[in-house]
């Protein structure tokens, strides 16, 4: 059973440290919510999410113009 185990997640080690990960941002987002950080810790904290959401407009964007 165990190596069975193994065997998937080697398999599907992306789809599961997607699925961990995510989860474990979601904690995180609760976590540091119910804290109530200071400004300047939200802007430090918000600054990599900003760049993710840019870049993936960035990159879909063109995309989308050119498939209509």
């Amino acid at each position: 059973r165990m190596r069975r185990c193994c065997v998937w997640l080697r398999k599907n080690l992306l789809l599961a440290l997607t699925i961990i990960f995510a989860f474990g941002g979601v904690g995180c987002g609760f976590c540091l919510r119910s804290m109530k950080p200071s400004i300047v810790t939200v802007e430090v904290i918000n600054l990599p999410g900003e760049l993710f959401m840019r870049m993936l407009q960035m990159t879909m964007l063109p995309l989308i113009t050119s498939s209509i």
